[in-house]
């Protein structure tokens, strides 16, 4: 009897052993928190997840601002819990009062990670932001002995490293990091800080599952909102209200054209009154529904709905700013009226005007009011371009390569 229940056992564990390649503490930032860098740590994490890598991520994304969360549907669990994941994430009722009085957001999150980390004895760190993850992450790494991967954004390298507060810190961190993820563009500024060159990797920027985001699946069903946005040629916006992201200036070109037209709008809750007002100037606010930021697995079908998504973003005040929202709506079959500026990016600079997408100024009102009428027009035109555009991302992305190439670099450290 001893012999048959220690042999079950050690079938399980060699089970699991060989399912399971990896353990991770994964330090980010996670819906409910809104925008792209939540949005991809999310799918890079499911990515991993498949590839038989078990994922532990500790987070804040449950204190975070109302202005910047998500709506997370209860019937979603099963996509905010996805299997092969474990999520913990710090709150704020704990009443942590001290003088000078803030939310220590760093220490919560690396006093939660470090007995994540020893509990499931997790074999490394990936901490992604450099403010408070990565400064989180190195904590971790510290009691804890683990070797830490460092990923950073735009933000961290452009404004925040430039803080006289917190340059020193954030340079001594990244030095100490066993691997930092960054862009090749990006490997004189980390000499410069003193880091060892063979601690830094390249990978490709976030790929878009072309599994996930597909023309195929559910839609919104817009006659929710009123009959008067149903069959009628549909433009999609998805960001953050933004100036440099062409908003604005969306809403202005829109007023410009005689075509009749429905706007779906997927933004935040911080600008909703200059939105309004803005659509009242225009006189096209019965023609908008204003939907709020989704999690990141509702993406797909609100991008299924759509003809077309435009991201007029324009002059950008981080540079190495590079957003995949264009990159998810083709992949979904939906045709981008994108800016001139973003087709300076790849792979956006590959993009073929009438094509795959339309193409146009941002700051060119005229242009940007032409572009929008010809594309509301010319709607017989629509199942080329969306043929097009979906194979433009079946050739582009490549999801599969992203997720094996960033567990090779797990495979080095540990």
């Amino acid at each position: 009897m001893f012999f048959m229940f220690f042999t079950f056992n050690m079938f399980l564990y060699t089970y699991e052993f060989i399912r399971i390649i990896m353990k991770i503490t994964y330090i980010s930032k996670w819906p409910p928190i809104e925008g792209g860098t939540s949005s991809q740590a999310y799918w890079t994490a499911n990515g991993l997840a498949k590839k038989r890598v078990k994922i532990h991520v500790v987070t804040n994304a449950w204190e975070v601002e109302s202005n910047h969360r998500l709506k997370i549907d209860f019937h979603d669990l099963d996509k905010y819990y996805p299997k092969n994941m474990k999520l913990f994430s710090t709150h704020g009722f704990e009443d942590i009062a001290h003088i000078p009085n803030s939310n220590p957001y760093a220490e919560k999150i690396a006093s939660l990670a470090i007995e994540v980390t020893e509990s499931y004895n997790t074999d490394l760190i990936d901490a992604g932001y450099i403010l408070p993850y990565v400064i989180s992450g190195y904590i971790v790494k510290t009691f804890t002995e683990r070797p830490l991967i460092a990923r950073h954004a735009g933000s961290d390298m452009k404004r925040l490293i430039g803080s006289e507060f917190l340059r020193r810190l954030f340079i001594e961190v990244l030095r100490r990091s066993d691997r930092i993820i960054t862009s090749k563009s990006r490997y004189p500024t980390f000499s410069r800080f003193g880091v060892n060159m063979k601690n830094l990797r390249s990978i490709p920027h976030l790929n878009v599952d072309t599994e996930v985001f597909t023309p195929r699946g559910k839609k919104i069903d817009l006659s929710a909102y009123g009959k008067a946005f149903v069959d009628k040629p549909t433009l999609l916006y998805i960001g953050k209200t933004e100036y440099h992201k062409g908003i604005f200036h969306l809403i202005d070109a829109l007023g410009m054209v005689d075509s009749d037209f429905t706007l779906m709008m997927v933004t935040n809750k911080k600008y909703r009154n200059a939105i309004n007002q803005r659509l009242v100037r225009s006189k096209i606010e019965d023609k908008t529904v204003i939907l709020d930021f989704a999690a990141p697995w509702k993406v797909p079908e609100i991008m299924r709905t759509a003809d077309y998504v435009v991201c007029g973003e324009f002059d950008y005040p981080v540079p190495e700013h590079h957003p995949r929202i264009a990159r998810e709506a083709m992949a979904c079959g939906t045709t981008p009226i994108i800016s001139e500026y973003l087709c300076t990016k790849y792979p956006y600079s590959e993009l073929k005007n009438e094509e795959n997408a339309l193409i146009f100024d941002t700051k060119n009102i005229d242009n940007f009011s032409d572009v929008l009428e010809y594309s509301i027009k010319n709607v017989d035109k629509l199942d080329y371009l969306k043929k097009n555009a979906r194979k433009f991302a079946e050739e582009k992305e490549e999801f599969d390569k992203y997720i094996d190439k960033t567990i090779k670099i797990y495979k080095e450290v540990v």
